[in-house]
């Protein structure tokens, strides 16, 4: 609580902040005691009876204590116990749902050396022991994520501690992702489908506002709000027998069913995609203004070109990811030839093949810089991880580089693929190569020296 008093004078709400905290650590203290006696295997009463004695003086929570003995004595309670624990859920979670939570104010400056902000480790530790000890259950747990505020949140902090990359699809993807809770290990694949939505809503989002956007093209403001008001996918992912309904509609592939919503976003990314796909520009200029403006004006017109193709990534990322979890069939509303169909997907599996290449170069990357600063026997224990990881982000460029090959072999994908647009520039003015491939050959000496080889 050191920081809190440091703080006082700064934070008016402070000290009603301090107070919330204690109350949900009083709360949890009395929860690690019941399962430490029911781990005793005491009858129940003795337990209710050993906590009443010692809580007795804890009159800030001794109606909560209350009710969960009443909850623990009475006979047939599921229903009352899962909403007990519910409500207590809820109330962990507030600390970083609610936007009139007194911790909203200043949690960021709380900020640690490893970029965690304790507000939010607090509460996913704690999300951690409601459900390592059994006070929720599985389902219960994934349905954590079933919150669209919470989600949303948890993928901006995430992103925030993590860093975000442009090549993964989810923070789930990241080697660091179970740092934040073990327990994230069994989401499944609808909790990790909400993660993956909202993950890139979160990278088209920071991608276009660096380009500005928010600026250029009149409809972004309204395309990414509703990308993040949009309901379906928490319906879609939903284990309401009603909603289940409404997704087994939707996968029945006929474009029609679909939702309104989703149909409104797909069709608005591809065309954003489009918008920024058939930008031109003459690289002459372009050479001609970096010679005329020096350094620090190449590596603007680097940076854009490098976040422009970023960007295009992320939106067949998200267009792919519609298409094949709730969509299959839908690009076919919006092309009208086969020679469309086909450079779609040309187009589309090109993106995404480089998306799978960037993300393995920045994973692995940054999974080989945190070894670096480990010692010993932390150092032995990564170079598995560390060597599947290499080997991977070789297929990853095997595979990316055998579709810039087929190019050659349409007229209409090569006029593409060496056009005057952002792809283009994109390879001849980033130094991608040098900057992709260069350390392959440190990353080996590494592994090699690690290895006692």
């Amino acid at each position: 609580m050191e920081n809190f008093k440091s703080e006082s004078q700064e934070h008016p709400n402070l000290s009603e902040s301090r107070a919330i905290v204690e109350l949900l650590i009083q709360k949890v203290s009395v929860l690690k005691q019941l399962r430490l006696l029911e781990l005793g295997k005491l009858d129940p009463l003795m337990v209710t009876k050993l906590i009443r004695e010692e809580k007795k003086d804890d009159s800030d929570i001794k109606d909560w204590i209350e009710h969960l003995l009443e909850i623990i004595e009475a006979p047939k309670t599921m229903k009352i116990w899962k909403k007990f624990f519910r409500s207590f859920l809820d109330e962990i979670k507030g600390l970083v749902v609610d936007e009139d939570n007194p911790f909203k104010s200043f949690e960021e400056e709380f900020n640690s050396k490893d970029y965690t902000i304790p507000t939010w480790s607090y509460v996913l530790k704690h999300i951690n022991f409601l459900y390592r000890n059994g006070f929720i259950n599985q389902e219960e747990f994934r349905q954590i994520f079933h919150d669209k505020k919470f989600v949303q949140q948890l993928v901006y902090y995430a992103s925030h501690t993590l860093g975000d990359l442009n090549g993964p699809e989810s923070v789930s993807k990241h080697w660091g992702w179970l740092s934040f809770n073990d327990s994230f290990e069994d989401l499944g694949p609808k909790d990790e489908n909400i993660l993956t939505y909202y993950s890139l809503v979160r990278k088209i989002q920071r991608l276009g506002g660096q380009l500005g956007l928010d600026q250029s093209y009149p409809d972004w403001q309204t395309i990414t709000k509703d990308l993040l008001s949009h309901n379906y996918i928490i319906e879609l992912t939903s284990n309401d027998r009603k909603h289940s309904i409404k997704t087994k509609t939707v996968n029945s592939k006929n474009p029609s069913n679909y939702p309104y919503e989703l149909k409104n976003d797909f069709a608005n990314i591809v065309k954003m995609f489009e918008h920024i796909d058939s930008g031109k520009a003459d690289v002459e200029d372009l050479e001609t203004l970096s010679r005329k403006n020096g350094e620090d004006a190449r590596n603007l017109i680097h940076l854009n070109l490098e976040n422009q193709t970023h960007l295009s990534t992320a939106m067949f990322q998200f267009i792919d990811f519609l298409e094949k979890n709730f969509a299959r069939n839908i690009i076919k509303e919006l092309v009208t030839t086969p020679e469309e169909l086909k450079m779609f997907e040309y187009k589309k599996a090109f993106m995404l093949s480089f998306s799978r290449m960037s993300a393995s170069i920045e994973l692995t990357e940054s999974y080989w810089y945190y070894l670096k600063n480990l010692e010993g026997n932390a150092i032995s224990k990564g170079l598995s991880k560390l060597k599947k990881m290499k080997s991977e982000l070789h297929d990853h460029e095997d595979e990316f580089l055998q579709l810039c090959f087929k190019a050659n072999e349409d007229g209409k994908i090569f006029e593409w693929f060496t056009s005057h647009k952002v792809l283009y520039h994109f390879f001849r003015h980033s130094k991608l190569y040098k900057s992709y491939w260069s350390y392959h050959d440190e990353l080996e000496k590494f592994i090699s020296k690690s290895s006692g080889v």
